[in-house]
This record gives structure tokens, C-alpha cells and sequence, in this order.
């Protein structure tokens, strides 16, 4: 009887680790993929100030 209950509460306590590392990697996914996102937008807003630029100095 004390077997089982011992047994049950490692596989809770292994459960919940589990789902702790889970959500470090969904956390650090999540990350990654904000930093992609705020790169693109820099790069993106750098390339609208250079046509601005060039369409400025043809006209």
C-alpha cells in the first residue's frame, strides 16, 4: 500500500516537472520567435526610410 502511494507521487511530482520544462521551452520559443518578429520590423522600417530617401532625392 505505502509502495503504490510512493510510486503515485513520484509520477505526480515527474508530471508536474515535465510540464514545468514544457513551458520553459514554449517560454523560451516564444521569445525567439518575439525577437525574430522585432528584428523583421526594424529591418522592414529601414528599408521604407531608404525608399523614402531615394524617391526624395530623384524628385
Amino acid at each position: 500500500m505505502i509502495g503504490i502511494y510512493k510510486k503515485n507521487k513520484y509520477k505526480k511530482k515527474k508530471q508536474k516537472w515535465q510540464l514545468g520544462e514544457e513551458e520553459e521551452e514554449e517560454e523560451e520559443e516564444r521569445r525567439r520567435l518575439l525577437s525574430i518578429a522585432q528584428i523583421y520590423h526594424m529591418v522592414s522600417e529601414s528599408e521604407t526610410e531608404t525608399e523614402m530617401e531615394t524617391e526624395t532625392e530623384t524628385a
